[in-house]
């Protein structure tokens, strides 16, 4: 079950205007299901693979060239020359929006990885955790103050409809 974020309209408009959307955030915040959900067309690449991360790092010029524009490039953290090779692209074709989405942790955006690189030419979003107003649309049942901080607002936990929310945390929090 996907749970619409409140992000989406603002996304879709912005990547519009944007070559590159980049989100930002915790792990399993709904980054990737979010970028799969919105721009289902485009081609998916995950870095977090040990082969993928190899090719992208030893052959940029065989990796882009393999998978073009319209591009979800997952956890883009693990390979930043990534970042200089879609700043060349994306000036290349200046005219052209919706080229990248990219996904990674919020070191990547707060340490200035992408700052530095795509400045002026990416949408940056930060998706935290679901919010009351985003599982209340999903028709999820809102529970009382304590109840509701126990279970969490981690959108696995709501996917998987799991009984075992504490195992899921503390999976989390040890990993």
């Amino acid at each position: 079950m996907y749970i619409h974020r409140a992000l989406e309209p603002h996304i879709l408009e912005l990547v519009q205007e944007y070559p590159v959307i980049t989100l930002v955030g915790p792990r399993q915040s709904g980054k990737t299901n979010m970028a799969k959900h919105l721009f289902p067309s485009y081609t998916y690449v995950n870095l977090e693979d040990p082969q993928t991360r190899l090719f992208a790092s030893e052959d940029l010029n065989g990796f882009f060239h393999q998978y073009g524009t319209h591009l979800i490039i997952d956890e883009v953290q693990h390979v930043p020359e990534v970042l200089s090779k879609i700043q060349v692209l994306v000036d290349e074709h200046a005219q052209e929006s919706g080229q990248f989405v990219l996904t990674g942790s919020q070191e990547m955006h707060s340490g200035g990885i992408v700052a530095q690189s795509l400045a002026g030419r990416t949408a940056i979003f930060t998706v935290l955790p679901l919010s009351l107003a985003e599982l209340r649309e999903a028709g999820e049942p809102i529970l009382d103050r304590d109840s509701q901080l126990l279970r969490g607002f981690m959108p696995r936990v709501y996917q998987t409809q799991t009984s075992r929310v504490f195992d899921y945390y503390a999976g989390y929090v040890a990993t």
